[in-house]
C-alpha cells in the first residue's frame, strides 16, 4: 500500500522498475513540467500492465483503447487522466494522431503501453511519426539476479509446488534474466513434474530445461 493506494498484487517494485514506479508516482501532482503522454516499454510478463492498474486507480484513469476517433474530442476532459494498455494490439495510427493531438490540447494526462520500442513499429502515417519522436518512453529493465529469485519463488508458490532455495538459486545461476523467459520455465517445471511426477532436482533440472 502506497500513498493509500493498493498496488496490484502482480506488481513486485525492485530496481528493475523503480524508476518507472517513481516517474509515475510524481503525476500525484500534476506539474506542468510533466509530460501529458508516457509510453511504458517492456517486454512479457514485465508488469505494465500492473503499471496500467496502477495508474488507473491511484488517478481513476480512464480506459480510452476502444473509444472512436470522433468521439475522443468529448470524451477527454480537462486536466483527466487516461490510458491505453498494449498499443501493439490495436495500432489504429489514425487514431493514435487524434487521441495524441487531443491529450495535449486537453492538458490531459494518457499513459500507454507497448512491447516494443515506439521507433520500431513501423510507422506509416508521416504526422504520427513526428508525434511519436516526442513521447517520453519509460523502459522496464530486466530483472536482476535477486528479483529473479523472488519472481520463481512467487510463481512456484501460486503453483503450489514447495521447491528448495537451492533450486530456485541454481534457475537464478544459470537462466536467461529475462521476464517472459522466467514464467515460461516455471511453465515447464510445473508441466514436467505433473506429468512424471518427481522431485524437483538439479539433475531434474538439466534433463528438461537444458542448464
Amino acid at each position: 500500500d502506497i500513498n493509500n493506494k493498493n498496488i496490484d498484487d502482480e506488481l513486485i517494485i525492485c530496481p528493475s522498475n523503480l524508476k518507472v514506479f517513481q516517474f509515475l508516482d510524481q503525476y500525484r501532482f500534476k506539474s506542468n513540467i510533466l509530460p501529458n503522454i508516457i509510453c511504458l516499454i517492456g517486454g512479457r510478463n514485465s508488469g505494465k500492465t500492473s503499471f496500467i492498474h496502477l495508474w488507473k486507480s491511484s488517478f481513476e484513469a480512464e480506459d480510452v483503447s476502444n473509444i472512436l476517433s470522433s468521439e475522443l474530442n468529448n470524451i477527454v476532459r480537462y486536466s483527466k487522466f487516461y490510458y491505453f494498455d498494449n498499443i501493439c494490439k490495436n495500432k489504429d495510427q489514425d487514431f493514435l494522431f487524434h487521441l495524441i493531438n487531443i491529450i495535449k490540447e486537453k492538458n490531459s494526462f494518457l499513459l500507454f503501453s507497448s512491447s516494443k520500442r515506439l521507433i520500431d513499429l513501423n510507422w506509416t502515417l508521416g504526422d504520427l511519426k513526428s508525434r511519436i519522436k516526442n513521447i517520453h518512453q519509460l523502459d522496464i529493465e530486466n530483472p536482476d539476479d535477486d528479483l529473479v529469485k523472488i519472481l520463481l519463488t512467487k510463481y512456484f508458490a501460486k503453483r503450489q509446488l514447495k521447491i528448495d532455495t537451492k533450486i530456485i538459486d541454481y534457475i537464478s545461476s544459470n537462466v536467461k534474466r529475462d521476464f517472459d523467459n522466467i514464467s515460461y520455465i516455471a511453465n515447464v517445471i510445473e508441466e514436467y513434474n505433473f506429468k512424471k511426477n518427481r522431485k524437483i532436482t538439479i539433475p531434474f533440472l538439466k534433463e528438461i530445461l537444458d542448464i
